[in-house]
């Protein structure tokens, strides 16, 4: 997959994670955790992030309490684009692929 594809998909996640936590924070309820959601959507990206790895490597070493600690809630929905989201990814791949087709073709 193109790079910068990868690069809004990722920035799509952090910014719908944020209004996520934002919006559950003002209700009253616990946030969702980073490390655990960059992991369930992207284990490559995820590893990047130093401050994260080595809860990565308890829970696939068996600590299963190592992406879920507590206070923190885990929320795979998270992980997915919302429809707004998902169609905002897909018109800005489509637009880069007309443009590197249009690149292509010169």
């Amino acid at each position: 997959m193109d790079v910068s594809v990868e690069k809004d998909k990722r920035l799509l996640f952090r910014e719908r994670f944020d209004v996520t936590n934002a919006a559950r924070q003002r209700g009253g309820l616990p946030p969702f955790d980073l490390c655990s959601e960059k992991y369930w959507f992207d284990r490559a990206w995820a590893y990047k992030d130093e401050a994260c790895a080595p809860r990565y490597h308890r829970y696939e070493n068996g600590d299963s309490t190592a992406l879920n600690p507590p206070g923190m809630v885990l929320a795979t929905t998270v992980a997915t684009l919302p429809d707004s989201a998902q169609r905002i990814y897909d018109e800005r791949a489509k637009k880069k692929a007309q443009e590197a087709w249009m690149y292509r073709s010169r």
